[in-house]
């Protein structure tokens, strides 16, 4: 006789929202796919970099790796996972996944974890591994990750899910701006959306269009426009998103090449960085460089998309320049008398 199903077990969050995403990575080609977010008491952080190196490469490199310490006690218990010391544990675990997935192997005796001499083979489809996700906003969960991550997911209780608490957010991540790239950029852009700003008054595309048509035309007109807007913004959009995310890793491979041990601009780079966040921080050099060695990777990807997206603008001016004969020659023989008219 089949066991009746664990319903509360079912129901958990580890269950549905830290659930890896290899399935999803197999059936698609194009989304981005990640766990939001993976509790690091849950996992052995080394096991947990080894799933997260191989769904990556599953994808395609379009993993989003999301980490979190965890917060829900029921959870805890009913997997029997360690409750206590829960940000300490998460530091060591964090260590440990991020200096595997982006550089490789690591030798780690901690408190909790232990990862003596462990190297990840074969590596992951990028080179400094899949992006990673920061949720929390602990003032000390912010200070271990933010030099590292390059995203970060905010509970929406913490902005009052208003545009207005995204401000206060934004400048307790300030304390860390120095090395918080990739969350301190997007809550910038996000308050530039929210802010009061004089919109460009413009005349939509259609008015201007229908504007010479006789009225009889301009139902079939809308009909015609709306299937070329969505199906053209649908090729457009797919198209963009691909040569954006392969030509981001192109650029990024290409940059990466210069980042070796023997690069003297480097190692003043290096060196500067370094000096100032010891100044800021006082943290042990060899923490202090592996923030500086986080902050460069992190240009290095800042610039990659950059030329990412430099790419794309490129391609869709070409398209149109190439189309705009067409465009020109429909548009001139309008007005023409037919033949024989005369």
């Amino acid at each position: 006789m089949m066991a009746a199903p664990n319903f509360r077990a079912i129901r958990l969050k580890y269950g549905l929202r830290s659930a890896w995403p290899a399935a999803l990575a197999a059936i698609t080609s194009r989304v981005e796919v990640g766990p939001l977010v993976a509790s690091t008491s849950f996992h052995d952080p080394a096991m947990l970099a080894v799933k997260a190196n191989a769904v990556d490469e599953i994808s395609g490199g379009r993993l989003i790796l999301g980490l979190g310490a965890g917060w829900n006690e029921t959870e805890y218990r009913a997997f029997d996972f360690a409750f206590d010391h829960r940000v300490s544990r998460f530091e060591e675990a964090f260590t440990i996944i991020r200096t595997l997935l982006r550089d490789g192997r690591i030798d780690f005796d901690g408190r909790f974890y232990q990862a003596r001499d462990c190297e990840l083979l074969p590596r992951g489809p990028r080179p400094g591994g899949p992006p990673l996700l920061l949720g929390s906003s602990g003032p000390r969960m912010l200070r271990i990750a933010l030099p590292h991550v390059d995203a970060w997911n905010a509970w929406y209780a913490d902005t009052g899910n208003e545009p207005a608490g995204v401000a206060p957010l934004r400048e307790r991540a300030g304390l860390y701006h120095m090395s918080a790239r990739g969350a301190t950029t997007w809550f910038a852009f996000a308050r530039a959306i929210v802010g009061d700003v004089e919109r460009p008054r413009v005349v939509p595309i259609a008015t201007a269009a229908f504007s010479q048509l006789k009225p009889e035309l301009i139902g079939q007109a809308t009909g015609l426009f709306n299937l070329l807007r969505n199906e053209g913004g649908s090729v457009g959009i797919a198209l963009s998103a691909t040569v954006l995310a392969r030509h981001a890793q192109f650029h990024q491979a290409r940059l990466t090449d210069t980042i070796t041990p023997f690069n003297p601009i480097l190692h003043d780079r290096l060196a500067a960085t370094a000096h100032g966040l010891f100044t800021v921080s006082g943290q042990d050099p060899s923490t202090v460089k592996q923030m500086a060695l986080g902050m460069i990777y992190g240009q290095v990807r800042l610039q990659a998309t950059t030329m990412a997206y430099v790419d794309v603008f490129w391609m869709l001016t070409f398209a149109f320049v190439l189309f705009m004969p067409f465009i020109l020659l429909l548009h001139g023989g309008k007005g023409r008398a037919p033949a024989g008219a005369h």
